[in-house]
């Protein structure tokens, strides 16, 4: 996304238009193959670590904000996306005290409202990670505050006794 100023001195904002899929499983049983999987990560990773550079952290990232595009003859080039609840990190400013993010993947700081930074959103690329290669994330529940204290009072389960 791109500031753009008009004659008369108004800005808008100019975002590309991405045409792919995100990486939301399409049921329990569906999975990416780890092959597939890993070069995944390793752009998400480096993209985030490009926000984390720039002080900005995402802090919802999910399967949903991740959108496999092609681009260069090439599948599976990764945008991250949403970063409408993200938080900069610039120097002197106080941070957020309120929770937001999506439960599965929030890091135990972001549930407790500490401070945080880029940790926070890598934290969330380990529970994606294993979601995507298990089919369910680390962390489930039957209500909001269960999974939200699995992530703090739990060890998570061994991907293998799952898949």
């Amino acid at each position: 996304m791109a500031p753009v100023e008009l004659g008369d001195g108004r800005l808008f904002f100019c975002m590309e238009l991405l045409q792919g899929e995100d990486l939301v499983p399409a049921s329990e049983e569906s999975w990416i193959p780890p092959e597939r999987l890993i070069p995944i990560l390793r752009q998400i990773c480096k993209g985030l670590r490009a926000a984390h550079q720039a002080g900005v952290v995402h802090r919802d990232v999910k399967p949903e904000n991740v959108l496999l595009i092609r681009k260069d003859g090439r599948d599976d080039h990764v945008k991250i996306v949403d970063f409408g609840i993200s938080a900069m990190l610039a120097a002197g400013r106080a941070q957020e005290r309120r929770v937001s993010g999506t439960p599965h993947y929030m890091a135990p700081e972001q549930i407790q409202c500490q401070p945080f930074d880029g940790r926070l959103d890598m934290y969330a690329v380990g529970c994606m990670a294993f979601a995507l290669l298990v089919g369910v994330p680390p962390f489930t529940g039957e209500t909001l505050e269960v999974v939200l204290n699995a992530h703090i009072d739990q060890e998570p389960p061994r991907p293998t006794l799952i898949r």
